[in-house]
């Protein structure tokens, strides 16, 4: 029973430790990992209770591995929580860019008026949604005077109803 009572606190703790290292050692290269690590302040903000857990029931070596997860978890939230250096001056902000978006209602939509909206706000990017099919993968030819080629991007997506 003793034993039984170690494996079910160590499973307790396992989680957490798993999270911190695969946190810490940048093991979120795939999919569903790259959107559970967004999660990290949670698991740190539950950290404590496997820590306690483990310290209850007197499980030393558990609690040193949860409470080394609770620090990797804090040291990994650190950057959000610590204003980094800003440099002085009008260049602080870095360059702006505009990026506009368009929902071309498949072929409903008047490339004109997109391409006066690039021209007046001198749009960096642009994203066409929703563009016929009879469109080329490249620049669409009313916007070819003022967007510089274009890498296109085709979704797979399934075409809207109606």
């Amino acid at each position: 029973m003793h034993r039984l009572r170690g494996i079910l606190v160590a499973l307790f703790a396992a989680p957490w430790v798993l999270w911190a290292l695969v946190r810490t050692l940048v093991l979120d290269g795939g999919h569903p990992l790259v959107a559970m690590i967004s999660f990290t302040p949670y698991a740190e903000a539950t950290s404590i209770l496997p820590v306690v857990v483990a310290l209850v029931m007197r499980r030393w070596i558990v609690a040193a591995l949860a409470t080394v997860a609770m620090v990797l978890l804090a040291l990994a939230l650190v950057p959000r929580a610590v204003d980094g250096p800003q440099r002085a001056g009008d260049d602080a902000r870095g360059h702006e860019l505009v990026v506009m978006t368009a929902n071309m209602l498949f072929g409903r939509g008047d490339a004109r008026d997109v391409v006066a909206l690039v021209r007046a706000h001198d749009v960096d990017v642009l994203s066409l949604q929703a563009r016929p099919r009879r469109c080329s993968a490249s620049t669409p030819p009313a916007l070819g005077g003022c967007c510089p080629p274009a890498s296109c991007a085709r979704e797979h997506a399934p075409r809207a109803p109606g």
